[in-house]
C-alpha cells in the first residue's frame, strides 16, 4: 500500500479528476482515503480520493498545474 503523508505533491490518476496535480491536505485513519487540494477554475478545491487514485509526483511534473498560492 502506498503511504501518503500531509503535503505531500500527488497526480490523480483516476476518475474525473485525472492527471490534476494538488497537494494532500488530510490522510484518512486508515490511510486509505485522502483529501487532495487542486485548482479547479482558479479556485482552491479539497477532493477526497481513495488512496489507490493518486501518485506521488515531483515537482518537475507539476510546474504549472499546482494550485495557486501552494508552490
Amino acid at each position: 500500500m502506498k503511504r501518503f503523508n500531509v503535503g505531500d505533491l500527488v497526480r490523480i490518476t483516476r476518475g474525473p479528476y485525472a492527471s490534476f496535480v494538488g497537494v494532500v491536505e488530510k490522510v484518512s485513519d486508515t490511510k486509505l482515503a485522502l483529501v487532495v487540494i487542486v485548482e479547479i477554475f482558479g479556485r482552491r478545491v479539497p477532493v477526497a480520493i481513495g488512496s489507490r487514485s493518486v501518485e506521488k509526483a515531483s515537482p518537475e511534473d507539476a510546474e504549472d498545474r499546482l494550485p495557486m498560492n501552494l508552490n
